[in-house]
């Protein structure tokens, strides 16, 4: 009888060991008797954030198999893309000089859905929500110093539909690259002169007043991020 006893608590305790093993997949996996656990949390950042000033860091976690959540936080502070299209068409336009940037703010939440894989590596897709705020201000414009300067913003609302890929670079560290396609709604509260002239093909102002012009609009805009990140 101690014989039967014993051989069905030799049953029922593997029994256990094989059901907690299988169910609890995220928790990880059985290799001869250790158990191997999966990388649910990476940070990382933006390496190509700094062409559009946004410098932010991302939190990514496993929520269940195949789908992790990504909050973002940060600040912006000169959007280089922006400076350059001035200096393609600030002739188009009676902008007053170049702005003073000063610091603002970014945020991004967001959802990855992974194909093949039960921990954060291999291909997703992925919606991803995306605030980025410019701060800056005109104290030069054509005829001088503008005393008191004026203050001005460009402010950009996105959704991004993502398809991306995270490889595993050793145990601690992942390289991730993402490419999409947004809709994008843009706030810019700019400063120009009231009135101008064309002198040789180009914008003049010929009076010393100033307006503040808001502008808004919705637009298509991609998206590309290539991500330098620590997994744990």
């Amino acid at each position: 009888m101690a014989k039967i006893h014993l051989c069905c608590l030799f049953f029922l305790i593997n029994s256990s060991c094989l059901l907690f093993g299988q169910t609890n997949v995220n928790e990880g996996i059985e290799y001869s008797g250790f158990k191997q656990k999966y990388d649910k949390n990476i940070f990382n950042i933006n390496a190509l954030g700094v062409f559009v000033g946004d410098y932010k860091l991302f939190y990514e976690r496993l929520l269940i198999k195949h789908l992790s959540c990504v909050v973002g936080a940060g600040v912006t502070y000169e959007n280089y893309l922006y400076k350059w299209n001035v200096i393609e068409t600030k002739y188009d336009r009676t902008n007053l000089n170049f702005p003073s940037y000063q610091l603002g703010f970014s945020a991004s939440a967001g959802f990855k859905f992974y194909f093949n894989s039960v921990e954060l590596k291999d291909s997703y897709i992925g919606v991803l929500y995306n605030y980025l705020n410019y701060n800056y201000s005109f104290d030069q414009g054509y005829f001088g110093n503008i005393n008191p300067p004026i203050n001005a913003y460009e402010r950009y609302r996105s959704v991004f539909l993502n398809y991306g890929y995270i490889w595993d670079i050793t145990g601690w560290f992942c390289l991730e690259f993402a490419t999409g396609l947004g809709i994008t709604y843009k706030e810019v509260l700019d400063v120009n002169y009231s009135t101008y002239t064309y002198r040789y093909g180009y914008k003049v102002p010929n009076s010393e007043e100033i307006v503040v012009e808001y502008n808004e609009g919705i637009s298509l805009l991609p998206r590309i991020g290539l991500q330098l990140g620590i997994t744990f």
